[in-house]
């Protein structure tokens, strides 16, 4: 177990303040290198950031949480072991109502939070007559709210 039950609220509000902090930094900075840079000046840095994210997650060590004995019958083939794998989830979900309850709450808010996200930037890129730095800073200031919601203490 990677986080002990009583910390899954802290561990929820540090990822959500991760992510919300990547949209702080990265679209000011690409509000302000793009009229400069261009593509293809930020794609090499883009790929640089990459590598070093691979390489540090590579040389973390990540604790494995122990197999869990599920009386699953022997499989011959690894198609058959994928399958069984595959369905024990879909049984496992399907038998939890609240877990049920929690994974269509969650899809369904995300879809409509990427069906908003897809009309976020042309829409600010519009009404701006397309100014990057005006995209990036109403994004970095999307992010401030973003980190503040993950970090206020809940009432």
């Amino acid at each position: 177990m990677l986080v002990q039950p009583q910390h899954y609220t802290h561990a929820s509000r540090m990822t959500t303040a991760a992510s919300y902090g990547a949209t702080i930094v990265a679209p000011a900075i690409g509000g302000v290198l793009y009229p400069v840079l261009g593509l293809g000046g930020i794609l090499p840095i883009n790929f640089a950031t990459f590598v070093i994210a691979i390489i540090t997650i590579t040389l973390l060590y990540i604790p494995q949480p122990q197999p869990e004995d599920r009386s699953v019958e022997k499989a011959t083939s690894w198609l058959a072991i994928i399958w069984q794998e595959v369905t024990f989830g879909f049984r496992y979900l399907w038998n939890s109502v609240s877990l049920r309850s929690l994974l269509m709450l969650t899809a369904l808010f995300g879809a409509f939070l990427k069906m908003n996200d897809t009309l976020y930037d042309p829409m600010i890129l519009a009404r701006t007559d397309g100014s990057s730095q005006i995209l990036g800073a109403v994004s970095a200031i999307a992010g401030f709210g973003g980190i503040t919601g993950a970090i206020a203490p809940c009432a």
